[in-house]
């Protein structure tokens, strides 16, 4: 015996609510209503966006600050060695002396020797001129680690002194050398890209005082 089964059409009910009604959509007042509810949200979102850009420039110009207030920038440092010898000759004697002297080299740039200007920020964009890289260091050689190759008869202090003056000459004349110059320069362009990338800046262009 055939089973029959009874088809049932149901209609599922919506529970949610229609809150916007045909009338309200004919009325007027509903469109001007929408629309000053527009407004309040528009600028309610750009002043908060506004106050956002404010602060990130007041913590860029902060930063600024506190970049230029360091005065000395170290780009890179060289350990030297230098050789240095002398002979005096005397009537009735001959002194000779040879020393090897060690010393570090720091370049960098001073930013008290920079233009007045020479950080300045339009929009998105930092140009920036540095001053020129220098030996920072006034004393480069390291008295302390001086070694005596070589030395006979009696050498004056004042001697010794000219040929520590001689070891420094040779110091500074190697540090300044134009590939070590350019070296620190280019770290110097780096370091001072990567800062202003990091402070919100698209472009940033770095010179070096002539």
């Amino acid at each position: 015996m055939a089973s029959t089964r009874k088809k049932t059409n149901t209609r599922r009910r919506s529970s949610s609510k229609n809150y916007v009604t045909e009338e309200m959509v004919r009325s007027p007042w509903f469109w001007v209503g929408l629309v000053i509810l527009g407004l309040v949200y528009f600028f309610f979102l750009r002043d908060k966006k506004d106050d956002t850009k404010k602060a990130t420039i007041d913590d860029a110009q902060t930063c600024i600050t506190s970049i230029k207030e360091i005065s000395e920038w170290e780009f890179l440092t060289l350990q030297l060695e230098e050789f240095v010898d002398t002979t005096i000759n005397k009537k009735l004697s001959t002194a000779q002396s040879a020393k090897i002297y060690t010393g570090t080299a720091r370049l960098g740039i001073n930013t008290k020797k920079a233009n007045k200007n020479w950080i300045v920020c339009e929009g998105n964009k930092a140009t920036i001129t540095l001053p020129a890289i220098e030996i920072l260091d006034k004393a480069i050689v390291d008295d302390t680690q001086t070694r005596t190759f070589f030395e006979e008869g009696n050498i004056s202090a004042t001697v010794k002194e000219k040929m520590l003056q001689n070891a420094k000459r040779k110091m500074k004349a190697t540090a300044s050398k134009k590939e070590n110059i350019a070296i620190a320069e280019k770290n110097a362009k780096a370091e001072f890209k990567n800062i202003f990338t990091a402070l919100g800046y698209k472009t940033v262009k770095i010179t070096f005082k002539e």
